[in-house]
């Protein structure tokens, strides 16, 4: 090109203009970005200022394990249809385990953590129900099982839930070690253990048909006893109260409708009940106090709640020692 030749400098430049995207030509130059201070955050109560951020970082783990515990529980008690739920599910096929496990790697925190004055944590955490249906039902689909459960669900996947595309969410605890705020959750712990080994003992006397209790079939078969503590574990906590004492008030109930259907299921035989129990429920409060040993748990010992073993082994003894006429 011949820069000396204003004509040919007109038709480069011509040339240029008409080559490149008008875009390139017209497009403004980005906006400085000025540095911003971070907000303050909101003071801490004394008793969290006092411990090393490490420990406050422990605390909130522990928070939300506890919290994605609850959440798994929530999920079994979920119904894919009118009669399976994601329990049946589990139990059935270990390939629905797994997916469920991964259906939990969906769960998110919702609000920021609530730090308290007496030493616990608090976290909210939820997992999209629709979420965890669509996970359970690709694996359903793609089993090809004989399981009379499994072809039934694969069959009929809409659900109340889904429809409404709720969430689930929960509210999981932690607390500073032999603070107060963690006897307050062993002492929930103990309330918990209590009110299902007063739920076990209802729900033995529950009749299946005019002459057969829960406890007539658990007597005979063991595999009653283990889907009851599957009932027993998905109980629904209705309320939970804190005393001056230091004790607390647990309460919890379960639908009757659920326990016949579950039974039913086991034994696989025609039992019904002749009179509608669709909207019954059975409740019962569970009363508990802080253990005063001192190895029950930190404020990360995520082993303090009471497992799905654990209330089978307390139904086990319920079922011996409740009395036949009950």
């Amino acid at each position: 090109m011949n820069l000396k030749n204003p004509s040919s400098l007109g038709r480069c430049l011509l040339l240029l203009s008409v080559s490149l995207p008008i875009t390139c030509l017209t497009q403004p130059a980005s906006a400085a970005v000025k540095p911003t201070e971070a907000a303050e955050a909101p003071a801490l109560p004394d008793i969290w200022q006092k411990v090393p951020a490490q420990q406050r970082l422990m605390a909130l783990r522990a928070a939300e394990v506890d919290a994605t515990r609850l959440l798994v529980e929530r999920i079994m008690g979920l119904h894919l249809n009118s009669d399976s739920t994601v329990r049946d599910l589990v139990l059935a096929n270990d390939t629905i385990k797994g997916s469920l496990s991964a259906s939990i790697k969906g769960v998110t925190t919702t609000e920021p953590p609530e730090y308290l004055a007496d030493g616990r944590v608090q976290v909210v955490r939820a997992v999209k129900v629709q979420q965890v249906i669509e996970v359970l039902s690709k694996v359903v689909k793609e089993e090809h099982m004989a399981d009379g459960v499994i072809k039934k669900v694969a069959d009929s996947q809409k659900t109340e839930f889904v429809t409404r595309n709720e969430k689930l969410d929960v509210v999981g605890s932690s607390a500073i070690p032999n603070s107060e705020g963690h006897l307050k959750i062993k002492a929930k712990r103990a309330a918990e253990g209590d009110a299902y080994r007063k739920l076990g003992e209802r729900l033995m006397g529950v009749k299946i048909t005019s002459d057969t209790t829960v406890r007539d079939l658990a007597l005979k078969n063991d595999e009653v006893v283990k889907s009851m503590s599957g009932v027993l574990k998905g109980a629904d906590v209705t309320a939970i109260r804190y005393q001056k004492d230091g004790s607390c008030e647990v309460t919890m109930q379960v639908k009757l409708s659920e326990i016949i259907r579950t039974v039913t299921r086991v034994v696989k035989g025609k039992t019904h009940m002749e009179d509608s129990i669709d909207a019954k429920t059975i409740s019962e409060t569970g009363t508990g106090v802080a253990s005063n040993d001192p190895s029950t748990g930190s404020s990360a010992d995520v082993g303090s709640d009471v497992t799905e073993v654990q209330v089978s082994e307390t139904l086990r003894r319920v079922v011996s020692e409740t009395p036949a006429n009950n």
